[in-house]
C-alpha cells in the first residue's frame, strides 16, 4: 500500500494532548528519500515514535544528513531521541528544539548543538574539544574517551561510566554536586581514594572493577542511601566492614559475588534492601535490622546460622535459593519466598512460615527433603487466607 503524501500530518495529529494511553507506530517511507541531497543516503529510513500524554520520543536510524523541515510539526513535542550512526547532530538542532534526552550509538560526535538533562554515548567517538551539557551523562565503551574532560562539569548531577580506561577517580574529586556514580567494567580502576571529596554522593555502584582492593574513602560519604559492589574480588572483608559501620543512612546494600567471610549490621538502622547474592566463602551474617524488606541471600552456600530471620518482622521478599537452610521462622509478613536447592530444608522447616497472609509465591524445585504434601498444605494455606 503506497503511503499517502500526508502521512506525516496524520502522525501528528495522533500526537494532542488528549491522546489516550501509549500509541506505537513503525514508518518505512522510501518516499522520504526523494528529500535527501546526498546520494549515498539509504533508501529506507526507520522511525519508531512513541506518544505518551502529548510527549514524542523518537528513534532514527541510518541518516546521513536531513532537510530541517523534514519531519515538520511532528518534531515539536520530541523530548526523547535516540539516533544510530548519526555522522552530524547539526542538521537536528532546528528540528528537536525541546530535546531533553538524547541517545547515541556508534556515531562519531565532532559537536552536541543540545542543551539536555541526559546524554547517553555508546560505542561512540568523541572528539576531544565536543563540551557535554547535561545533568546525567552515560558512557558506554567509547574509544579513547578522557574522562579529564569531567573535571570542570560541576553541574553534572548523575554519572555512568562503563568500559573506560581509568586508573584513578582523580578527575570527579572537583564533581562535588554529584548525586549519584556508576563505575562498571573500568577494569584498570585501582584508586578511588578521591570518592572522599564527594560529600554529597548518595548512590554508588562499583562492579567488574578486579584491580580494585581498598574502598576505605567510601566510608566518608556519609549521605550514601545505596551502595552496589559486584565482583570486586579483591576488595577485603576488613574494608566492607569498616564502609557499611560508617554509613547510618544506607537503606540499599548489594555485594554480588564477593569473597566476603562475614559481616555484622548492627549500625545500619535504616537499611531495607540487603543483597549478598553469591558470596559462597560468607559463613557469619549478624545483627540484620528489623527494617529490612527486601532479602537476598542466593547462593550464600557456606552460610548454616539463618538465627537473624526471626527478627525480621517487615520482611516481605526473601529469596534462599542454593543455601543450607533447614527450618524458616514465622514471617508475618513474606510475600515472596524461593527456598530452590534448599536440599536441607524439611517438610516441618518449611510449614513453619505458616500462617502467612501475604504469601502468594512459593518457589521450592528441587529440594531433596521436601514432600508432595507441603505444596498442598501451601495452597490450602493461600486459599483459606
Amino acid at each position: 500500500m503506497p503511503l499517502p503524501d500526508d502521512l506525516w500530518r496524520v502522525i501528528a495529529t495522533f500526537s494532542e494532548d488528549g491522546l489516550p494511553g501509549i500509541l506505537r507506530l513503525r514508518l518505512v517511507n522510501k518516499q522520504f528519500a526523494k528529500l535527501m541531497k546526498h546520494p549515498s543516503v539509504v533508501s529506507c529510513l526507520h522511525f519508531n515514535f512513541s506518544y505518551h500524554r502529548g510527549s514524542i520520543s523518537v528513534m532514527v536510524g541510518c541518516y546521513r544528513s536531513m532537510p530541517a523541515d523534514a519531519l515538520g510539526a511532528l518534531t515539536a513535542g520530541v523530548r526523547n531521541a535516540t539516533i544510530h550512526n548519526g555522522d552530524s547532530l547539526q542538521s537536528w538542532t532546528n528540528i528537536l528544539t525541546n530535546l531533553q534526552h538524547l541517545k547515541l550509538y556508534h556515531t562519531v560526535l565532532t559537536e552536541l548543538p543540545f542543551h539536555l538533562d541526559t546524554l547517553s554515548l555508546h560505542w561512540c567517538h568523541v572528539h576531544p574539544h565536543v563540551e557535554f551539557h547535561c545533568k546525567i551523562l552515560h558512557v558506554n565503551s567509547c574509544t579513547l574517551f578522557d574522562v579529564n574532560r569531567l573535571s570542570h562539569m560541576t553541574w553534572l548531577e548523575n554519572l555512568k561510566l562503563n568500559g573506560i580506561t581509568i586508573y584513578s577517580l582523580e578527575f570527579a574529586k572537583h564533581l562535588e554536586g554529584l548525586h549519584g556514580l556508576l563505575v562498571s567494567r573500568c577494569r584498570s580502576l585501582a584508586d578511588v581514594s578521591d570518592l572522599q571529596r564527594l560529600i554529597g554522593l548518595q548512590t554508588l555502584t562499583l562492579e567488574y572493577c578486579p584491580q580494585l582492593i581498598n574502598i576505605e574513602s567510601v566510608s566518608h560519604l556519609t549521605n550514601l542511601t545505596e551502595l552496589d559492589l559486584l565482583e570486586c574480588h579483591q576488595i577485603k572483608t576488613q574494608h566492607v566492614q569498616l564502609v557499611v559501620n560508617r554509613l547510618p543512612k544506607l537503606k540499599h546494600l548489594s555485594i554480588l559475588h564477593h569473597t566476603l567471610t562475614k559481616l555484622t549490621l548492627s549500625k545500619m538502622p535504616h537499611l531495607t534492601y540487603l543483597c549478598l547474592y553469591d558470596c559462597v566463602e560468607l559463613t557469619d551474617l549478624r545483627e540484620l535490622p528489623a527494617t529490612i524488606i527486601e532479602l537476598n541471600l542466593e547462593n550464600c552456600s557456606e552460610l548454616t546460622d539463618f538465627s537473624e530471620l526471626a527478627r525480621l518482622v517487615h520482611l516481605r521478599d526473601l529469596n534462599l535459593w542454593g543455601t543450607k537452610i533447614s527450618a524458616l521462622p514465622n514471617l508475618a509478613s513474606l510475600r515472596m519466598l524461593n527456598v530452590a536447592k534448599c536440599h536441607h530444608l524439611t517438610d516441618c522447616g518449611l510449614l513453619s512460615v505458616l500462617p502467612c497472609p501475604n504469601l502468594h509465591s512459593v518457589l521450592m524445585d528441587n529440594c531433596d527433603l521436601l514432600s508432595d504434601r507441603v505444596g498442598d498444605c501451601l495452597t490450602a494455606s493461600k486459599h483459606s487466607t
